[in-house]
């Protein structure tokens, strides 16, 4: 059974009175967004998060963020305080906490993410980047797919701790 029949069945039954939020959603829900200097980097990271996606790790939303304003963020000196400047500038998504992922290509099936929250946690440790081995992440052994898909997980969940503001 799917989970908008779920929800339809409890909303229907009067268990659900609020909307669901960003937190309470099992899956986690994320807007994301990835932006590289190049379109192969960008669709390869975006193969893997879409793959990840489907295996239920977290619940892509669709999300109103513009990717070209993401991209002009790379050139910038400092990416994550662009990516910030405009992001914080949208209104809350309540369903799906907003994530950039700056993709950049490190050669031989690497890519390095920095994933960038709304900055609203100021308490929050900064972006750091993580390197992943894209091959591996969606075509290796089971372990070595397993230990590439967490350091994915782990960047999306610092840039979901980046943007709580409770």
């Amino acid at each position: 059974m799917g989970r908008a029949r779920v929800m339809a069945m409890l909303a229907a039954a009067g268990l659900m009175a609020a909307p669901l939020t960003a937190e309470a959603m099992i899956p986690p829900g994320y807007g994301i967004v990835v932006a590289a200097p190049d379109r192969e980097t960008e669709a390869v990271s975006a193969a893997l998060l879409e793959a990840m996606s489907s295996l239920d790790a977290f619940s892509w939303q669709s999300a109103d963020i513009s990717r070209s304003e993401a991209r002009a963020c790379l050139t910038e000196a400092d990416p994550v305080a662009c990516v910030r400047q405009w992001l914080t500038r949208r209104p809350a998504e309540p369903r799906a906490r907003p994530v950039i992922v700056l993709a950049r290509p490190q050669g031989e099936g690497r890519v390095s993410w920095t994933c960038v929250g709304s900055g609203a946690n100021a308490a929050a440790p900064a972006p750091t980047p993580v390197v992943i081995d894209l091959r591996a992440a969606l075509f290796g052994e089971p372990e070595v797919r397993s230990a590439e898909r967490r350091k994915a997980m782990e960047c999306l969940y610092a840039a979901e701790a980046q943007s709580k503001s409770d």
